[in-house]
C-alpha cells in the first residue's frame, strides 16, 4: 500500500529550513539583479539628460553669434559645435538634418555617437535653423569608468545579498529550532518525562509544548484508568464467579431443602454483585453528563449497611473494626452500583492500610453527613506522593474519575493523631 504523503508531510523541519533559505536566496538574487538593472538604466538616462541639457544651454550663445554674423560652423566649447545650415553638416552628422525643429536626441551610428539639438533662432536677419552637436565620447563615462561603476554596484548588491540572507536565517532559526527539538524528543525511546524547547522560542511554540505535555499527561492518566478498571473488574467479577461456581458444585452434593435454599441465595447475591459491578463500569464509560439526566435520591441506611456488609468478613479476619456513623441522610445523584464502587474502594483502601500494622485497636469509621462521606482509619497515614496528591493507587483512580463525572470533590488528608481520612464532598 503506497505511503500517504499527506499524513507524514513532504518535508522535514530541517529540509524546510533549507528550502526557506534557498527561497530567500532566490528572492535576494532576483531583487539585487532588478535593483542593479534599474541603477544602470537610471545612470545612463541621467548621463544622456545632462549632455542634452548642455546643448540646450548653448542656444543663447549661438543666437548671439548669428546676430553678430559670426562664421559657422561655430565652436561653442571644446566638445560642442554649432552648424547654421544642413549643408554644413559633415557626412557623419547628415542624419541630424531629417529631424524636426526643437528636437534633441542621441544618435548611434556605425562611425560615431553624438548628441544633437535641432532648433530655430529668431534674429534681426530672420529665422535661422541651427544644429548644436556634441560628441558622446567627450560627455559620457569612459569604458573604464563604466567598469568601475558596475563593479561597485555588483559589490554593493553582493553585500546586500549577504545581509538579507543572514537576517532571514536569524529570523527563521527561532521558528524552526523548536520544531527540530520537539521532533528529536518525539523520536527518542523511551520518551522524555516532559517535552521542552529553548527559552528563546516564540510564545506560540511554548503554548504548543505545554499542550503536548498536557495531552501526554491526559493519555497516561487514561492508561492508568484503564488499568484500574481492568484490575477492579477482574477482582469484583472473579469473587462472585467463584461463589456461583462453588454453590453450583455444592448443589449437587447435598439434596437437603435448607442447604439447597442457602446455595441458591448465595448464587442470587453473587449474580446481583456482578450485575452491580457491570452497571457501574458501563456507567463510567458513558459520555453523557449524568447530572443532566439523573434525579437526586435519598441515601438510606440500608444501602450503606449493605455496602459495608461486603467488607465485614475481610475486616474481621484482619482484626479491624468497622463503624458506620449516619449523622443525616443526604440526597445524592450516583446510582447504587456507582456508590458501591466509590465507597467500596475507599473502605478496601483503608483495610489494606491497616493490614500490616501490629496494633490492637485497628478501626475504620464511615461518617455520612449532609455534604460529605468520609472514611477514616488509624493506619500508617499518607505516603509522600499522596501528601502531594500525585497518586493514590489504581483503585482510587476510579474514585477520581467518578467524582469528576458527578462534580464531587475527592481528597485525602492526614487523620489525627494517626492514619488517613478520605473525603467525598458533594
Amino acid at each position: 500500500m503506497p505511503k500517504d504523503k499527506a499524513s507524514t508531510g513532504q518535508y522535514s523541519s530541517r529540509s524546510l529550513m533549507t528550502l526557506l533559505r534557498l527561497a530567500f536566496a532566490a528572492i535576494s538574487f532576483i531583487s539585487a539583479g532588478f535593483v542593479f538593472l534599474v541603477m544602470v538604466g537610471v545612470m545612463q538616462w541621467v548621463e544622456d539628460q545632462v549632455s542634452l541639457r548642455n546643448l540646450e544651454q548653448a542656444k543663447p550663445y549661438v543666437g548671439e553669434a548669428l546676430e553678430q554674423s559670426a562664421g559657422f560652423p561655430l565652436t561653442v566649447s571644446p566638445t560642442v559645435i554649432a552648424y547654421s545650415h544642413a549643408e554644413q553638416l559633415p557626412d557623419e552628422f547628415k542624419e541630424a538634418a531629417q529631424f524636426p525643429s526643437e528636437y534633441q536626441t542621441e544618435i548611434h551610428s556605425q562611425s560615431i555617437d553624438y548628441f544633437v539639438y535641432k532648433t530655430k533662432l529668431v534674429t534681426s536677419k530672420g529665422v535661422q535653423e541651427v544644429y548644436i552637436i556634441s560628441l558622446a565620447q567627450y560627455s559620457e563615462l569612459t569604458d573604464v569608468q563604466w567598469q568601475r561603476t558596475l563593479l561597485f554596484c555588483v559589490l554593493l548588491m553582493s553585500v546586500l545579498f549577504v545581509i538579507l540572507n543572514t537576517v532571514a536565517t536569524k529570523v527563521l532559526s527561532p521558528m524552526i529550532k523548536p520544531i527540530n527539538q520537539l521532533s528529536d524528543q518525539l523520536q527518542q525511546h523511551p520518551l522524555p518525562d516532559s517535552f521542552t524547547i529553548s527559552s528563546r522560542a516564540v510564545t506560540e511554540f511554548g503554548i504548543l509544548t505545554d499542550s503536548l505535555n498536557q495531552y501526554r499527561e491526559n493519555s497516561e492518566q487514561r492508561i492508568k484508568q484503564e488499568q484500574a478498571f481492568a484490575r477492579y473488574a477482574s477482582h469484583e467479577l472473579r469473587t462472585p464467579l467463584s461463589i456461583v461456581r462453588g454453590a453450583a458444585v455444592l448443589l449437587g452434593h447435598n439434596q437437603e431443602q435448607a442447604f439447597q435454599q442457602k446455595q441458591r441465595e448465595r448464587i442470587v447475591r453473587a449474580s446481583q454483585d456482578m450485575q452491580n459491578t457491570v452497571d457501574a463500569l458501563l456507567h463510567i464509560v458513558k459520555q453523557e453528563n449524568p447530572n443532566s439526566q439523573a434525579q437526586p435520591r435519598l441515601l438510606e441506611s440500608q444501602e450503606l449497611e449493605q455496602i459495608l456488609s461486603n467488607h465485614v468478613t475481610t475486616a474481621n479476619q484482619r482484626g479491624i473494626s468497622l463503624k458506620l456513623d449516619i449523622q443525616t441522610t443526604p440526597h445524592i445523584i450516583p446510582s447504587e452500583a456507582v456508590l458501591k464502587m466509590l465507597l467500596g474502594n475507599l473502605i478496601q483502601n483503608a483495610i489494606n492500610a491497616l493490614t500490616d500494622l501490629e496494633q490492637d485497636n485497628k478501626a475504620i469509621e464511615i461518617i455520612i453527613s449532609e455534604n460529605a462521606i468520609t472514611v477514616s482509619d488509624n493506619g500508617h497515614g499518607l505516603s509522600h506522593n499522596e501528601h502531594n496528591q500525585t497518586g493514590h493507587g489504581l483503585g482510587l483512580v476510579i474514585v477520581d474519575t467518578l467524582c469528576q463525572r458527578y462534580q464531587w470533590q475527592f481528597q485525602l488528608k492526614p487523620n489525627e493523631p494517626q492514619g488517613c481520612v478520605a473525603e467525598l464532598s458533594f
